[in-house]
């Protein structure tokens, strides 16, 4: 697995973790299709991730 996927899958991971505190926060449960919406949705809406080492060796 390489660099890339292994940032998509933590990325996923996290936005899960997010939208389930949402749903808990909210007390309203998302059946699954609508959650894995709003779990893509975050994802798709995260900046870019950087890499502060590699700029800073430029």
């Amino acid at each position: 697995m390489n660099l890339h996927a292994v940032e998509r899958q933590h990325d996923i991971e996290t936005s899960r973790a997010e939208v389930y505190a949402v749903e808990i926060a909210n007390r309203v449960p998302l059946p699954d299709e609508q959650f894995d919406r709003a779990v893509m949705l975050d994802v798709e809406r995260r900046p870019p991730r950087t890499n502060f080492t590699r700029r800073r060796a430029a």
